[in-house]
């Protein structure tokens, strides 16, 4: 009986073993094909000027009060585009990030995109706020 045990308890471990060797085996093949993907833009525009945010982002709310604060919607014309929970919104920053080349695990939010470049942070995306404001 306790050979059995035995037994049985490997061929859990081995077949748990390879699951999670299998598994880290694809997500690395995943995320190496991604950096090496050609960027298809559908949706995107080098023209456009957009600043993606997210709801429940403490830095968002900070650059949203500094928006205000400075009156920013009156003087500029963009798109703000919520992407914690719009998955369509969200896949349109990572298309700008990587025509930015930006790596996935470097984009965060606040994210600015304006014609073909990327702002991230509070201060790069008050920064350039400022700049298109001056012409």
């Amino acid at each position: 009986m306790k050979k059995e045990f035995i037994i049985g308890a490997a061929a859990v471990f081995l077949l748990l073993g390879i699951t999670y060797a299998a598994y880290s085996f694809t997500a690395k093949d995943q995320s190496t094909s991604t950096s090496t993907t050609t960027v298809t833009t559908h949706n995107l525009k080098k023209s456009d000027f957009i600043y993606f945010w997210g709801s429940t982002c403490s830095h968002c709310k900070e650059l949203n009060d500094w928006i205000t604060k400075n009156k920013v919607d009156e003087k500029l014309t963009y798109k703000k585009l919520e992407v914690f929970y719009n998955k369509k919104n969200s896949n349109l920053m990572e298309e700008a990030a990587q025509i930015c080349k930006i790596p996935s695990d470097q984009v965060g939010v606040p994210f600015v995109y304006d014609n073909g470049k990327c702002y991230i942070g509070t201060p790069d995306a008050e920064d350039h706020f400022t700049e298109r404001m001056k012409k």
